[in-house]
């Protein structure tokens, strides 16, 4: 399942089919996980959704990070982005749409940007243009590139992916941040952070 939360009345009604019992059950059963704290009941939109406790906590922190991140100052704004969207188009003998180029802008006045998309409508495509243009800016080296740029997926076969297009290494998120399958930590956090500028 890709949701973090649940609609109250869609799980009441997923329960009783599930286990043959009336809503009351249900009922009785949330408000007990609700006093151990394993579940958050959160009101919007005049309905309830309900969380797994880890679940809310990591929502409320990701929303609380992407909110400063977004506040703080752009320093990767390109001023002449127009001319070296012109440039990467060249060096890459690609023709980007307009959405595509209309995307680039938003990275570009953003901090924090998002992209969708069902697969072949361009995403990766924006992802080479991104690196292209930062090479050309910086005048790297292949070398410097991979010291400088980290292009991350969720999933081996999405950095595999992003690798083919970029002709740069990818890698997962996960890989990256080397995580620790016993402890289930990250090497890589706020203490001790990676050297990478664009990712």
């Amino acid at each position: 399942n890709e949701h973090a939360c649940v609609e109250k009345n869609n799980l009441i009604e997923f329960v009783i089919n599930l286990l043959d019992v009336n809503s009351e059950n249900v009922e009785d059963g949330l408000i007990n996980l609700k006093v151990k704290e394993e579940i958050v009941i959160e009101t919007r939109e005049k309905s309830e959704y309900i969380y797994l406790y880890n679940f809310y906590q990591t929502e409320r922190e990701i929303a609380y990070r992407i909110k400063k991140l977004q506040e703080s100052k752009n320093i990767k704004k390109i001023l002449n982005l127009n001319t070296q969207l012109k440039k990467a188009e060249q060096i890459s003998s690609i023709e980007l749409s307009e959405k595509q180029k209309e995307a680039l802008k938003l990275v570009n006045e953003n901090n924090v940007s998002i992209i969708t998309g069902g697969p072949g409508t361009g995403k990766t495509t924006i992802i080479r243009a991104i690196c292209d243009i930062y090479m050309n800016i910086h005048n790297l080296s292949f070398e410097e590139v991979i010291e400088r740029v980290a292009l991350l997926a969720p999933t081996g076969r999405a950095s595999k992916r992003m690798s083919e297009s970029t002709l740069l290494p990818a890698s997962t998120i996960h890989r990256f941040l080397k995580w620790n399958k016993e402890s289930n930590e990250f090497a890589v956090n706020e203490f001790e952070p990676n050297k990478h500028q664009l990712i």
